[in-house]
Order: C-alpha cells, then structure tokens, then sequence
C-alpha cells in the first residue's frame, strides 16, 4: 500500500485512478482518519489530502498529520482540506501543491470557507452541489479578462458570493440577484467558460504522485510527547472499527466495520475493546476473567445497557446471550481497572450535582421523561429501594468517566499502542466475526435488519447510525448492501 488518497468531490475517483491505478482511495478526510492508517499492518508510504469533512464531524487533526510525518509517510495536500492542512504544517514536512495551497500559504486566502462547498453521498460520487468561492474568484477572473464583464461588476459579484453562506453559494444565482445587463452575458458564457482551481490542483497533485520516485521521507524532526486529545484520538481510533469506508480494505477490518450493524452489542463491543487497551496498558491486564469479585459492576452494566429485565427473567435469545457474555466480559476488565485506581489512590467519583446533570441527560436518552414511565423502569431494573437509583447513577458515571478515550491520564498511561488491534481482538472473542464472514449467515443478518429498520422513520434510523459511528442512515444502507454481498 504505497499511496493512499482521500478524495471526494473535488474530482470524480474514476479520473483519479486513471491518473494513479495504483492507489488506494478514500472518502473525505475527516478527525482519526490518518491515525487509523497508521494501525495497519503496513502503514502506507504517502498520504495525499485533497478532500475533508468538517462540519458534520471533526477536521483531520494537525497533530496527527505530524505524528504520521514522524512515522515516516510523506503526507501531501491540495485543492481544498488538504491545501489547508498543507499551508499550515508546510514548515513541520507536509508538501502543498497548486495555486490553491500557495494563496493559503502567502496569506492571499485566509478564511476556510473559500474551499468549503456542499456535496451528495458517497454513492453519488459526492458529486458538489455548491460553488467554491476559489472557483467563483477564478471564474470571475477569467470573464474579465474574456470582455464578458467589467472590474466592477466581478467586484460585485465576488463580493456578493462571498456574502452567502458556503452552504447556499451557486454562482448562477449570485448572478441572476445582481441587476445589470452584464449578467445576461456573463450567464451564457458561464457553462463553458466556469474555472475550477480545485479540479486544477488535484490533477497537479496526482501528476506529481505519479511522476515522482517513491523515496523515502526526508527527516523530520521527532513528534512531541502526544498531548492528552492525541493520546486519546488515539485510543478512540484503536478501539474501533477503521472509519474509513474503502474496498481495499483487509477481511478482517470489513468485519469489524460490518459488526457496527449489531446495534448495542457493538456498542459493548467498543466500550470492552476500550477497556482491555487501558487495562493492559495500566499493567492492570492479563489473567481469568474474575465475574465473582467483578458481580456489583456487572449487575449495574446490565441495567445501563437495558439488559437486566430480559436477564432477570432468564431470556435465552443469542443475541441476548451474546450481549451478556460481552457485559461480564466488561464488568471484569472495568474491575481490574478500579482495582488499579484503588492502587494509584485515585477516586473517580462524580459530585453531587453532576449526578443529577447526569440523570437528566440519562433519563431523556432513555425516554425517561414522565415520572410513570421512570418508576417502571426503576421497577423492571430492582432500584426502587432508597438510594439505589442514585447509587446506580454515580457506579455508571464513574465508569464512564474511566473508559473516556480521555482517560489515558487518569489511569496513568502514556499512549495505547495503535498497532495492536484492540477492537478486532474483542470481535474475534465474541465470536461475532465469524457470523459475519459466513455469506448465509451475513445475510441473514442484513435481513434481519432490514425488518428492523423497514418500519423506522428516517430519524430513528439516522439515530441508530450516528449512535453506532455510521455517518447517517445513508450510511447505514450502503452497509447493509455491502453485508448483503458479503466479504
């Protein structure tokens, strides 16, 4: 895997891979992207950034452009996210390329939203659904220069594009609000006469990939120590499915991805991955699994993930089996944790009124909201005796608060190891993985999902998704077809 390419609607993949057949592409970038490249197990040669998310999700994170840089990988940037990116750690080995990148870099472009535009779904292509206000500036350039328009009606133009929200930005409409007979002429000429830099500048950057040797990266200086966000992002990023959706992708990570369908069994599957890297790496791993001395976390996990009335009253479903398996299993990694705190004499116990923030927030996720519908839940969990709720409450705040990714700090530890694949590790105990890599058996599981879901409206099913780090129930339909099709 020597080139890897995140690319979105900046140029259509097709085009990109008759530039460079050999890469492997990507969707927009977005925050852990990078660092989950660095887990594999070869992480790739180059990284070139064209595209990125920023909106609905985080950025790509400059710190861990650097920490790939002092790995070793050449990173490049360009047209847009990247040409960001690049103008900005240019200095720390991060290679710009284009007109796009050099204007950010002189301080000609300073605001991010000359590169931002909407776009559809990745199964549309991502094809841009606005303008790019670097493409409206060159389009205006060029109908200067053509005669088609005056300086001062581009002046008015641009400066009426660059009023508009990114989001609402159609250089077409810009020019029908302006009245001037100019605009008549300039939206005739528009169709093949319109630039786009940011096309310019991709093609440039895969020029160049193509053209150059791939050598080695030249030395850079060693990464900083990882701040506290880093050394979470990278638990986060090591504790799950990879978050890019990619064909190139190894068996085993589109088995971990196809696992995120699993609803709240993956939600125990991400929180126990979590809690095996802390424990391990607290020198608090290894050994039996103890459920005797792990029984009161246990007990308390089983209400917070809805699991203790069907368990109570002896459900033998496998799912529910499973779910349960997964509970014990984090009940005892989270007991040798506390046990490790215990040591360190730290006391992870949330006050008073962020346990009542925190029942508020519980109790509306949960549809808690009438006094009712609560005392039937405290009723079906065993919590109706005085001070159960609230003692509940605090053991599962606490436990939140331990297996943070944020929590490298308060257990003492330096960083998790991104090469290991924590995440793939705990699907492979559940067993899950091999339901999934089975053909009848993957789709008998979409089918099962399908009915799930099939009477759901829209936002209960982009709840479900989010909930279960898929982008939207856009997302979640491409994969169930790709769980339909099978590894």
């Amino acid at each position: 895997m020597d080139t890897v390419v995140f690319l979105g609607p900046t140029l259509p993949r097709e085009e990109a891979r008759a530039i460079l057949p050999a890469a492997r592409f990507c969707p927009p970038v977005r925050c852990g992207d990078v660092l989950a490249l660095m887990r594999l197990g070869q992480p790739p040669a180059r990284i070139a950034i064209i595209d990125g998310n920023f909106e609905h999700v985080a950025a790509v994170w400059h710190k861990e452009i650097l920490h790939a840089l002092a790995a070793g990988v050449r990173v490049y940037g360009a047209a847009s996210m990247g040409a960001l990116r690049a103008a900005e750690l240019c200095d720390h080995g991060m290679i710009g390329v284009g007109r796009v990148f050099a204007d950010y870099r002189s301080g000609a472009l300073v605001d991010d939203d000359e590169v931002a535009l909407v776009h559809g779904a990745a199964a549309q292509g991502h094809r841009p659904l606005t303008d790019a206000m670097v493409n409206v500036r060159a389009t205006l350039e060029r109908a200067q220069r053509d005669g088609v328009i005056d300086r001062g009606f581009a002046e008015r133009a641009c400066a009426a594009a660059k009023q508009q929200f990114f989001q609402r930005r159609v250089l077409t409409d810009v020019v029908r609000g302006l009245d001037d007979e100019q605009a008549g002429r300039l939206l005739e000429w528009l169709p093949a006469g319109q630039v786009d830099v940011k096309r310019a500048d991709a093609l440039a950057l895969l020029e160049q990939l193509r053209d150059e040797a791939l050598a080695p990266a030249t030395a850079t200086p060693p990464a900083p120590a990882p701040s506290a966000f880093l050394r979470g992002l990278m638990a986060y990023v090591a504790c799950r499915p990879l978050p890019m959706a990619a064909d190139w992708l190894p068996p085993e990570e589109r088995l971990a991805r196809a696992s995120r369908l699993f609803g709240e069994i993956y939600l125990l599957l991400q929180r126990l991955a979590l809690a095996r890297a802390f424990a391990a790496a607290a020198g608090a791993g290894g050994g039996p699994d103890d459920l005797a001395g792990a029984r009161p976390a246990f007990a308390l996990l089983l209400r917070a993930y809805g699991l203790y009335p069907a368990y109570r009253a002896g459900h033998d479903d496998a799912a529910h089996g499973i779910a349960v398996d997964l509970t014990a299993r984090l009940a005892c990694a989270w007991r040798r944790l506390e046990l490790r705190l215990v040591e360190r004499g730290v006391q992870p116990r949330p006050s008073a009124d962020e346990v009542l923030a925190f029942a508020r927030r519980f109790q509306h996720g949960h549809g808690l909201t009438t006094q009712p519908a609560l005392d039937a839940w405290l009723q079906a969990n065993d919590l109706t005796e005085p001070g159960a709720y609230a003692g509940f409450l605090t053991g599962w705040m606490a436990i939140l608060r331990c297996l943070d990714p944020l929590a490298c700090d308060l257990h003492g530890i330096a960083a998790i190891e991104l090469s290991r694949n924590w995440f793939l590790e705990t699907l492979q105990d559940s067993g899950l993985d091999r339901a999934l890599a089975d053909r009848a058996g993957a789709a008998g599981l979409a089918s099962a999902l399908r009915r799930r879901w099939v009477r759901a409206d829209e936002a209960a099913r982009d709840a479900f998704a989010r909930a279960c780090d898929l982008a939207g129930s856009a997302d979640l339909e491409l994969e169930l077809r790709a769980l339909e099709r099978g590894p």
